[in-house]
């Protein structure tokens, strides 16, 4: 069982006839993994896992339901294989494993840490690291290939000791800043650490173990673990969840990937289109005249953006942004939520209040004093007839994106739905509604290019995110040429 857990783990565990069914009902798009992505997350791992299972479960009963049998039973039975995994022998393998081991300090009264590697599956490279000074003491059992030992740290570390005959390098022999890395939780710290590592080998993280505290028990590096073996686990699925992400985004979510609408996209300058959440069509991108981070539209009275402290409208045919004729009521930040309700034709800003203005006859009115819940960005959703907000509390490198808010068209919160994964976004992500889901659209701390996240409001679920980009189209209607037929 460890042998299979293995093989799962260095990406060999989807069935080519999964892919194949996708590919050949849709296209190339449908059939590419680069296309998707399932975002990184770097703690609740058991959380995780329950999502995977949850996930791979509703791919194998709409495979069942579609007739395709032999592939629902390939699906199921790889599923129980990874989740009814027990440690018992391990299988070798060539490929290095590297383990991550932070904490923020060391032990209470000695600033010491203990690490003890009992992964006997292949060569491992461990590396351990800390914002605090700590004694490390590092012991790996019998019969484990540990190979080196990097150290990272704020402040300078110290290796009290560590198995004969292994390489140490880093914080406890170097002060080169290429060392100075810590990350003992969140996303941000996290891949923190994942970028200092791949300045220093090139070897992709395996498992991450990270506390504040050592707390006097030895933080073992195997599968006596339950959250160290978990990981694994959660990896070995990821390439099958994806799967189960692609079949549901192009058989359940058709209409999503389908609805078309205008689009802002920023890569280097700015520049406005019409397109989906895959990305704006590529021949009609406009440059705009100005640095804009908003868009939004009501059909009647053309696209608005936040510019130079004002609402301006932004011309679909040139790109130019010209000053309304709309009340200034305060100064406008470029980068604030924006919205309209198309269905009265009236623009919401949330500023240091939340206002609604009236686009025919310029009247402006403060629904709500302040921004208590952070609210990063605004949408109004046309089936429900309220606004939705997602709260993203801001930190040093962007603001991460943790909660659903539905709110009436007054600014009433009416209810809160945690998402069940959080995102940390390098900047206010943009977001919008499309055929009743949420679409958050931004670049995460760990993914350089941006995705759509799709989510439901009721549930917080991820259902799928893809990349955007502009995108090529076919024939005179301008239909994507990576969408799904039917669009």
């Amino acid at each position: 069982m460890w042998r299979v857990l293995l093989i799962l783990v260095m990406g060999c565990g989807i069935s080519e006839m999964h892919t194949k069914q996708v590919v050949n009902q849709y296209g190339r798009q449908f059939g590419q993994h680069s296309e998707f992505m399932l975002p990184k997350s770097y703690e609740n791992w058991h959380g995780q896992l329950w999502i995977a299972k949850r996930d791979i479960g509703h791919y194998v009963d709409q495979l069942d339901d579609s007739g395709d049998k032999s592939a629902a039973a390939e699906a199921a039975r790889t599923l129980q294989e990874v989740l009814n995994f027990a440690p018992a022998t391990m299988r070798q393998t060539s490929q290095p494993n590297l383990h991550v081991v932070s904490l923020y300090e060391g032990s209470k009264h000695d600033d010491f840490a203990e690490v003890l590697v009992e992964d006997t599956s292949g060569p491992v490279v461990l590396c351990v690291c800390a914002y605090r000074k700590i004694r490390w003491k590092i012991r790996a059992k019998n019969g484990v290939d540990l190979r080196r030992v990097i150290v990272g740290g704020s402040e300078e570390q110290e290796i009290d000791s560590s198995p004969e005959g292994v390489q140490v390098a880093g914080r406890s022999h170097s002060d080169d800043r290429k060392y100075r890395f810590y990350g003992y939780s969140g996303s941000s710290s996290w891949a923190n650490v994942d970028s200092a590592l791949r300045k220093i080998i090139q070897l992709p993280v395996a498992t991450r173990l990270g506390q504040y505290r050592y707390e006097g028990r030895p933080l073992i590096v195997g599968p006596k673990n339950d959250d160290w073996l978990t990981q694994l686990k959660v990896r070995a699925l990821r390439d099958l969840q994806l799967q189960a992400m692609v079949y549901r985004a192009s058989n359940e979510e058709q209409d999503v990937l389908c609805e078309k609408r205008p689009l802002l996209f920023r890569n280097g300058s700015c520049s406005i289109g019409e397109g989906t959440i895959l990305g704006p069509a590529e021949n009609s991108l406009q440059t705009v005249n100005g640095d804009i981070h908003r868009l939004t539209s009501v059909p009647q009275f053309g696209w608005y953006t936040l510019h130079d402290y004002l609402i301006k409208k932004v011309d679909r045919e040139t790109g130019e942004l010209s000053v309304t004729d709309l009340p200034r009521l305060e100064k406008y930040h470029g980068d604030w939520p924006i919205t309209a309700d198309t269905d009265r034709n009236r623009l919401y800003v949330w500023g240091y209040q939340l206002r609604s203005i009236d686009l025919q006859t310029g009247e402006a009115v403060v629904h709500r004093q302040g921004n208590s819940g952070s609210i990063a960005s605004i949408a109004y959703c046309s089936q429900r007839k309220c606004l939705f907000g997602i709260s993203a509390s801001h930190h040093s490198e962007g603001h991460s994106a943790s909660r659903i808010t539905r709110m009436n068209l007054r600014g009433a919160d009416i209810a809160h739905v945690n998402l069940e994964l959080p995102l940390s976004f390098r900047g206010r992500p943009r977001m919008w509604m499309a055929n009743g889901r949420l679409v958050i659209c931004g670049q995460t701390q760990s993914y350089p290019r941006t995705h759509s996240y799709v989510f439901n409001v009721d549930t917080g679920q991820l259902l799928f995110a893809c990349r955007f980009q502009p995108r090529v189209t076919n024939g005179k209607r301008g239909r994507l040429a990576d969408q799904p037929p039917g669009c």
